[in-house]
């Protein structure tokens, strides 16, 4: 298999000379925005130089040290934990006692509520006996 090979004179002489004049009109456009890239890059390293654009400063910076402080806050505080403690074990105790005072009224209860059924349950054995 043969390549074929371009042959220039089979193109038209307009389409030639649109192509060269649209290359010398992209060369010319190229040119002119890195001739303003570099102008502007100048531009700003000439003012650097002079000292017109200084370095931004945040005050007060965050990363600099206060002296004032002299140590971080303490995030445990024995004294707020033992008292919170001593709180929380006084108020289970109250909760225990209300416990012990409840299963001894539901005792009571169950036992009243046993003998009432007791009662009923030997009422309706009468009752079927006198059924019968």
């Amino acid at each position: 298999m043969m390549l074929a090979q371009a042959d220039i004179g089979t193109l038209p002489a307009n389409f030639i000379k649109d192509l060269v004049v649209f290359g010398a009109a992209m060369l010319v456009a190229v040119s002119f925005i890195v001739g303003a890239i570099f102008a502007a890059l100048q531009y700003y390293q000439s003012r650097k130089a002079d000292g017109e654009i200084k370095k931004t400063q945040i005050l007060p910076s965050p990363l600099e040290v206060n002296a004032e402080v002299k140590s971080a806050p303490k995030r445990f505080n024995k004294d707020f934990e033992d008292q919170r403690h001593t709180e929380i074990d006084r108020r289970l105790s109250v909760h225990d006692l209300e416990l012990e005072r409840l299963r001894a009224a539901d005792t009571v209860i169950r036992a009243d509520v046993a003998t009432k059924f007791e009662a009923i349950s030997h009422a309706l054995g009468r009752i079927e006996g006198k059924i019968k």
